[in-house]
Order: C-alpha cells, then sequence, then structure tokens
C-alpha cells in the first residue's frame, strides 16, 4: 500500500530549508513554556516528542489549540523503534505501539513519524531482506492515518547503522510514504562515510536531525548526551547542507539535543540559543 506522493516532505521544491527545534531538546519543560519559548525565539516549527505530551496528559486538542496560538507547525514526531529484526520477535507488539503513534499524529494533524532501529545481536545478510518486509507493514499502517515514516539509522545499531545500508532496506520496501531521517549525530558516529552522502537520491531524504558533536571526545565515545547546537563542533555540516541542496531537499533541520543542561534548562534561553545555530544553515 502506498501513502501519498514524496513530494509532501518539500523534496522536490529546492531552496532554503527550515529551522526546527525538537522537543526533546527541553524535556522537561511544560509543553506550553516549549510553544512560547520556541515562537518568540522565531521557530515556526517543531517536532514533537511524543512521550513528552503524555507524561504532560497535554490532549491532541490543547496541543493543537497551543500550536494555533503561538503560529508553530508541528512537522514530525518522535519516536519508535520498528522491530525489523527477526531477532527482536514477532512485529505485533510495536505495530501495536506505533499504531497508538499514529492516531495521536492523526489527531493532531503532525505529518511524519520516526520510526529508529536499534538491534544488538548477530544479523545475516537475510535479516535485511525481512527487515525491508516489515518496513513495507509499518508503511501500510501509518498509511492508513495518513502518516510518513522517518526512517533514521542509528550509530552502532548492527541492523541499520549506516546511511547506505538504511538506504537500501527503503529502496527494497518501495513504499512511497517512507523517507530516510537523516541524522547528522548518528552519521558521524557510525560507520557512515562522507562519500555515502553521494548516494542520496532525490526525494529519499523525509527529515533531517541536525546537530553537532565537540572534537575532544573520540567518536567511538561519543554519546546521545554530547550533542551540541550545529556549528560549534567538527561535524562538517556544510558537507551535509551541500548534499541535500543537490537533492532538492528542502524541509526541516531539526535540532535534537539530550544533554541535561538543555533537557534541564529553561526554553527561553535554549530555543534561541538552537535557532541561532541553525540559522547560518537555513538561509536560502
Amino acid at each position: 500500500m502506498a501513502a501519498v506522493t514524496l513530494t509532501a516532505s518539500g523534496a522536490a521544491r529546492g531552496g532554503q530549508f527550515d529551522p526546527c527545534l525538537n522537543e526533546a531538546t527541553t524535556l522537561e519543560a511544560p509543553f506550553a513554556d516549549d510553544c512560547a519559548a520556541y515562537a518568540e525565539a522565531g521557530f515556526q516549527h517543531l517536532e514533537l516528542w511524543f512521550d513528552k505530551l503524555r507524561r504532560q496528559s497535554v490532549q491532541p486538542s490543547e496541543v493543537r489549540e497551543l500550536l494555533r496560538r503561538h503560529q508553530l507547525t508541528a512537522v514530525s514526531a518522535c519516536a519508535s523503534e520498528g522491530s525489523l529484526w527477526r531477532g527482536q520477535g514477532p512485529p505485533e507488539a510495536s505495530l501495536q505501539e506505533m499504531e497508538r503513534n499514529f492516531e495521536l499524529a492523526r489527531a493532531i494533524g503532525v505529518p511524519r513519524y520516526v520510526v529508529f532501529s536499534y538491534v544488538q545481536g548477530n544479523v545475516g545478510p537475510d535479516d535485511y531482506h525481512l527487515a525491508a518486509e516489515r518496513l513495507q507493514r509499518v508503511a501500510e499502517l501509518a498509511a492508513r492515518y495518513k502518516v510518513r515514516i522517518a526512517l533514521e539509522f542509528l550509530a552502532r545499531s548492527a541492523l541499520l547503522g549506516s546511511l547506505l545500508t538504511t538506504l537500501g532496506v527503503m529502496r527494497e520496501a518501495r513504499q512511497d510514504n517512507v523517507g530516510l531521517c537523516l541524522d547528522t549525530f548518528h552519521f558521524f558516529a557510525g560507520i557512515s562515510k562522507l562519500e555515502d552522502l553521494d548516494e542520496l537520491r532525490p526525494g529519499e531524504v523525509e527529515h533531517v536531525h541536525f546537530h553537532d558533536v565537540p572534537g575532544s571526545i573520540p567518536r567511538e565515545l561519543l554519546r546521545d548526551p554530547d550533542r551540541i547546537p550545529p556549528g560549534q563542533g567538527v561535524i562538517p555540516l556544510e558537507r551535509v547542507t551541500a548534499a541535500l541542496h543537490r537533492i532538492g531537499y528542502s524541509g526541516n533541520l531539526s535540532t535534537e539535543l539530550f544533554g541535561t543542561k538543555y533537557q534541564k534548562g529553561d526554553p527561553r534561553s535554549i530555543a534561541p540559543l538552537c535557532f541561532k545555530a541553525l540559522q547560518r544553515y537555513c538561509a536560502a
């Protein structure tokens, strides 16, 4: 089953990128405070963290009203483990959890949802064909709710741990409502190479998580809390944006930070910091 065409991601428009802030960055702040701070900083787009909304008991109607009041658009939401590997057992439990999130996305009006794959185990060649089959089931379920899938690879995952492998599984699955979530942290900290960006094709990138890492930490030791705002570290982000321009991507660059000083900090100071850091990469 195919959903809406890939042009829904903005992949065919070309031009500048839109700055976006992922709510994981200010995880401990009330959702209402996020909306006010993000809008005041200059953001028009944000990426929702569904677990945060549920933990704070924020209902879809409240989310829609706060977004409307602050003239914000929720362009994406995070995130579910896709259970694409046979070693994770039957996928039914994961599909049930994802369906709850697809329902929430539709209720709020979020067009895309991030699905990732983190596997620690013995993976064989046949597992990639099965991963493509399972991805088809995820895509078919998402299409019922008019939700697109942004498939994210994670550094050090034994199944989908690199850009090229993830593209291969996506291409085998052949689902119109599935695209890549390119996360610059996982790209840099994993086994992907800069040359791999040359293999991206127009329409394949659905969403981008965009941040940096300090040069003082060996790549082998990098962990999610080490992320910093874009332009403050050593990831060659201009190479990433050049590749995105080449394929005509003009969607969001969404900063997603996990450090304690961000997640427990005041969104009124964190949001302007991130917006300013993104501006140099989002200009036409």
